[in-house]
């Protein structure tokens, strides 16, 4: 469990700009929201606050969203329970709507019927999920609460509850405020490390709280971030030694690289081979099918039956290159590598015909730079096709089994995503130093390079060229005076207030090399100006110019 203290200072929140959470991992969220009588107005109007800044700051845009709020509600017909303030069912095309019936919500609660709202809050992801509001990333339940179930019948520990929470597969997180006995709810979070504790309804701790939960709130993106090019075929064998089961792992295994492993803007084509008792080769998906999100792919590789027959190999080399040569000639492809995926099972059958290595297979794939891996299932005789591939290129892997799929998709990662190719890169357009920050973060997932050693400079100068400039990263210390760089040097400046990391400056041949300080007052602070002829940096260049900027990749 985590107990949470607030140092953060209160968020300025524009409740109708664009979410600060760019991930492309999809998840769902709902809230509820604890409006008890020890809660009271003026604490929930900070819980208000605190949800919608979640929504606003740390939710990305296309995350389905529902809030709903519980307590006993007075009046001519009094009750215990809970009021749904927003439905994944309603509009979630913005976040007006949700930000707005936030902003509408009144306290009006006493009691504190825990059982009840949880009850309420699985009814609605239930209803959600049959109606289709969902989509098919992680659920996740805020419950946010300041005191244990009241009246005693309202406790959540319940084999019925937990029964719906693993059906509906609901991760619950509870937001525990002030000094109450936490144990009394926490049987609904399956994992100690989603319950949270802080002290009060301050501002201060509820910042401190959203900091925390953000990387759950706009978790990191899915799959493979790389910036190197590449172009990927995948070739699956349904031949009759594969059946049906196995067909379906190799299906799933394929959907699973191209989720995880292959990055989004790789162009991809699949096919199989096999087919009754004619060679045949089945086009799941072209280079010049719909590159542009992964859906598409994945939902021809669900609609594919297997189809059991002989194991032409040949006919799928064939028809494998025939498609590289068509997407080259018709500009699907990038300038990367072209990686060709042969997954087979056994022998290339009829071998009369069938055999693969043939001089017009071998030469396409050397004249086309088509580089053959090899991913072997089971044990026969991988030489049979061993001529299409390098040595380091030939995979093989036990059988068809969840387990071995596992490790060969483990196996081929740093192939299907390669780290990135420099550790620095400069983007083709000039930005403000702003700009180019969130450029880097957007891209990336880095923020402007750092020149932190004498190595960092030369390869800046060798990517920007000489007689260039660009922005780069400046570094922070805890303390803003009396710098101390990397190498030792000594900052002359008592109020420095930022500084590039490790590299010293020379104004000219007369004057001795120094470390490069940035003071609080000048304009260019917020990034510095690398200049790669005077192999120095300039710290008071307004920073709303556009130059040309270096990110970390």
């Amino acid at each position: 469990m985590l107990s949470l203290l607030g140092f953060a200072s209160l968020l300025v929140i524009n409740v109708y700009s664009q979410s600060g959470c760019t991930t492309t991992t999809d998840y769902n969220v709902q809230f509820v929201i604890d409006e008890s009588g020890s809660v009271g107005p003026v604490n929930y109007d900070a819980t208000v606050d605190f949800v919608q800044s979640m929504i606003q700051n740390d939710i990305s845009d296309d995350t389905p969203v529902s809030v709903l709020s519980f307590g006993s509600k007075a009046g001519p017909e009094p009750s215990i329970g809970y009021e749904i303030i927003y439905r994944f069912s309603d509009d979630q095309t913005s976040r007006n709507g949700v930000i707005d019936a936030l902003e509408n919500s009144q306290h009006e609660g006493n009691l504190t019927p825990t059982r009840t709202a949880l009850e309420g809050a699985l009814d609605e992801w239930e209803a959600a999920e049959n109606a289709g509001k969902l989509n098919n990333g992680e659920r996740i339940l805020f419950l946010i609460t300041d005191g244990v179930p009241y009246p005693s019948d309202q406790t959540p520990c319940l084999q019925s509850i937990y029964d719906k929470i693993n059906e509906l597969n609901v991760r619950i997180i509870i937001l525990g405020i002030g000094q109450f006995n936490i144990a009394t709810i926490s049987c609904v979070a399956f994992r100690d490390e989603d319950i949270y504790q802080i002290a009060g309804f301050q501002e201060a701790q509820f910042d401190q709280l959203e900091s925390e939960l953000s990387v759950v709130s706009c978790p990191p993106d899915d799959g493979c971030v790389t910036t190197t090019e590449y172009n990927v075929q995948i070739i699956m064998d349904e031949s009759g030694s594969v059946g049906s089961d196995g067909f379906d792992l190799s299906v799933e295994f394929v959907k699973s690289l191209i989720e995880d492993d292959i990055s989004a803007t790789t162009p991809i084509s699949v096919y199989s081979f096999g087919g009754g008792n004619n060679p045949d080769v089945e086009l799941i998906y072209r280079f010049d099918d719909d590159q542009t999100s992964r859906n598409a792919v994945l939902a021809a590789l669900d609609a594919v039956d297997h189809d059991a027959g002989s194991t032409p190999t040949r006919t799928a080399m064939l028809t494998g290159i025939e498609e590289y040569k068509r997407a080259i000639n018709a500009g699907d492809l990038n300038n990367g590598e072209r990686l060709l995926f042969l997954m087979t099972d056994g022998v290339p059958y009829p071998s009369n015909t069938q055999d693969p290595c043939i001089s017009t297979i071998l030469d396409d794939l050397a004249d086309l730079n088509i580089r053959v891996i090899i991913l072997g299932i089971g044990n026969f005789n991988v030489d049979s096709i061993a001529c299409l591939a390098d040595d380091d290129d030939i995979i093989t892997t036990t059988g068809f089994t969840s387990e071995a799929f596992d490790a060969l998709e483990k196996a081929i990662g740093e192939t299907i995503c390669p780290d990135p190719d420099e550790p620095i890169v400069s983007p083709p357009d000039p930005l403000s130093c702003q700009k180019a920050q969130q450029f880097c973060k957007d891209t990336y997932g880095t923020n402007l390079a750092t020149i932190a050693t004498d190595e960092d400079r030369l390869e800046a100068i060798a990517i920007l060229g000489e007689g260039e400039e660009a922005w780069i990263g400046l570094y922070t210390h805890p303390e803003q005076t009396n710098w101390r760089f990397r190498s030792g040097e000594e900052c002359p400046s008592d109020s420095a207030y930022k500084c590039v990391d490790f590299w010293l400056y020379q104004l000219n041949e007369n004057t001795a090399l120094r470390p490069r300080c940035i003071g609080p007052t000048e304009q260019g602070y917020e990034c510095a100006n690398f200049k790669t002829t005077e192999n120095g940096v300039d710290n008071d260049v307004p920073s709303e110019i556009e130059l040309r900027f270096l990110c970390d990749n």
